[in-house]
């Protein structure tokens, strides 16, 4: 019986000790946290008619002191008309990737997550975030500090493809394609954007946290004016409402070194250029990895 006792005993001061190391373990850590904003197409060339666009272009530059390790998201959501109870989310977007032999790489991204969202793309697969929808990702050489262009687009029926330019050197890629269920109608003309902080950039961490403030991943993105070329061309700009905000962490403002500038862009349309607003957004401390 006194044995018993003392095995008792020493497992529950076992789970003590095993509970009070996972508090020490998690007292470790603190949230990443992410940057949001928001972007609304404001400017149509002829008049619009509420019936949704059928295609978007966002634009993304990702600064050469960017942190080269996977970790970081930079992405644009949109949402589609009439998806019903199927939700109506997707976005697109890159993420930074380790070099390889002196190359630097980016992941693209396009991924939807209303249900019953379908894909034959080899690029693409069924599921997004856990969640219903279809998530398509392609990894393609790069060089930082490059102007990226994004296009969302319908293609035939409903089925919605995601493509990305380099507007120096012209090289464009197929990220993914998927087709939503006839009862969803065109894209919105407002969404929102984030700079996430999904892993640390070094293995053994659990997502969304990192050691201590200032070992915060470098960022350095230029989040460009959203167009269309539907309606003879539409421009829209990183709300004014809605300036770029950090959440989801305790490292604020100079604990994260985050900042955040407007920035004006003129974009060709053909045969118009049109003046749209984008933001510069910098944060984080690690540029290079010891």
């Amino acid at each position: 019986m006194v044995k018993n006792k003392k095995q008792t005993i020493s497992l529950i001061v076992g789970i003590f000790s095993t509970f009070l190391i996972g508090i020490s373990n998690a007292m470790a850590y603190v949230p990443a946290g992410n940057v949001g904003f928001s972007w609304q197409i404001g400017k149509f060339v002829k008049p619009y008619n509420n019936t949704g666009l059928t295609n978007l272009t966002f634009r993304f530059t990702v600064n050469k002191n960017t942190l080269h390790a996977t970790g970081t998201y930079f992405a644009q959501q949109f949402y589609f008309n009439n998806s019903g109870n199927q939700g109506n989310g997707a976005y697109t977007g890159l993420q930074p990737q380790y070099d390889i032999n002196g190359k630097q790489y980016l992941r693209a991204v396009f991924s939807s997550f209303i249900a019953n969202s379908t894909t034959t793309d080899p690029n693409c697969s069924n599921g997004a975030d856990g969640g219903p929808g279809v998530s398509c990702g392609v990894v393609f050489p790069t060089t930082y500090g490059h102007n990226y262009k994004m296009t969302v687009k319908k293609t035939t029926g409903n089925t919605w493809s995601g493509d990305l330019q380099d507007e120096q050197t012209g090289q464009t890629v197929h990220i993914g394609s998927w087709t939503l269920p006839s009862t969803v109608s065109n894209l919105q003309t407002s969404g929102s954007g984030f700079a996430e902080y999904y892993a640390f950039y070094k293995v053994g961490f659990p997502q969304f946290v990192v050691p201590s403030c200032n070992l915060l991943a470098k960022i350095s993105v230029f989040y460009g004016p959203v167009t269309s070329t539907d309606f003879g061309g539409a421009i829209g700009n990183t709300s004014k409402m809605y300036f770029p905000f950090e959440y989801n962490t305790d490292c604020i403002g100079s604990l994260s070194n985050f900042s955040s500038k407007t920035v004006s862009t003129k974009i060709n349309i053909t045969p118009y250029q049109l003046t749209g607003y984008g933001y510069q957004i910098e944060r984080g401390w690690v540029s290079t990895i010891q």
